[in-house]
């Protein structure tokens, strides 16, 4: 849906605009937004950002529901605040291509790193729970799980392969189709069972091709590669466990990164003081 856009006066009385939030998922709404404000920004060589008051006027929302996002985008590195002066874009965030973050789609990340992407969904299957799921998953005896198979493609090459779980009660007795579950499964289980990914605990692990016996035909190699394997449980806000993701990288196509901020100084020592 398209929305009039809003004006924000800069600090340095550079007018930009900015979309208004027009969701029932006002937090997923608030970040996109406002990325895509900071977005035009960075490309303007703009790095303060306007005042949180301005922010939440242009976008809709209030105060709290914006403090959220920002708090999300500083702890990823997106943007930095320095006391009595106010939020700034990080000007190397753009560098990274895919960010280890939840909820990142992995649609999104191939065509961050230059490619056309496309997905198959190979499986849509119900099973009963192995005892390390049923533990991650918080999982009651007689409990079922979904298990979806999807792989990804960077200009018709597979690279990304992907195993989603969740219970099957999420759902509230809505029955999964492939078609369905080939966008997003974020989206499904918001739209289907009303809940959202807050967080995710995730484990990097190496593994070959010789790992992904789901994936047939795409796990059939002649010659085993090294993939980088990313185990993630997502969490809700309340810290329910409702999705547990197992995701292969082929590195030679798709790169992982990670902005990370050091507090490993003295409590005396801040940015205002620093000259480099």
């Amino acid at each position: 849906m398209e929305h009039e856009s809003q004006t924000v006066k800069q600090h340095n009385n550079t007018p930009s605009t900015i979309r208004p939030v027009i969701s029932s998922s006002v937090t997923v709404t608030t970040r996109r937004n406002l990325l895509e404000f900071i977005d035009t920004e960075y490309q303007a060589g703009r790095f303060k950002l306007p005042s949180e008051m301005a922010l939440a006027e242009a976008l809709h929302v209030s105060r709290i529901s914006l403090r959220e996002v920002i708090k999300e985008l500083a702890q990823e590195g997106v943007i930095y605040s320095l006391h009595g002066k106010g939020t700034y874009i990080n000007c190397n965030y753009k560098s990274l291509k895919v960010k280890l973050t939840p909820a990142v789609e992995f649609e999104q990340a191939i065509n961050a790193c230059g490619y056309t992407a496309s997905v198959e969904v190979l499986s849509v299957t119900l099973h009963t729970p192995d005892p390390l799921t049923a533990q991650e998953l918080d999982l009651k005896k007689g409990d079922q799980i979904y298990i979806v198979h999807k792989v990804f493609f960077a200009d018709g090459m597979p690279v990304i392969f992907c195993e989603d779980i969740f219970p099957l009660s999420l759902l509230q007795g809505h029955s999964l189709t492939k078609e369905e579950i080939k966008a997003s499964t974020f989206d499904v289980l918001l739209a289907q069972g009303g809940v959202q990914v807050a967080s995710d605990i995730a484990d990097l692990l190496a593994c070959t091709t010789e790992d992904l016996r789901n994936f047939k035909p795409y796990s059939i190699k002649e010659k085993p590669l090294a993939l980088l394997q990313l185990h993630s449980v997502y969490y809700t806000l309340r810290q329910v466990p409702i999705l547990k993701v197992n995701a292969y990288f082929d590195t030679r196509y798709i790169r992982l990164s990670m902005l990370r901020r050091q507090d490993v100084y003295s409590s005396g020592l801040n940015n205002e003081n620093q000259v480099n």
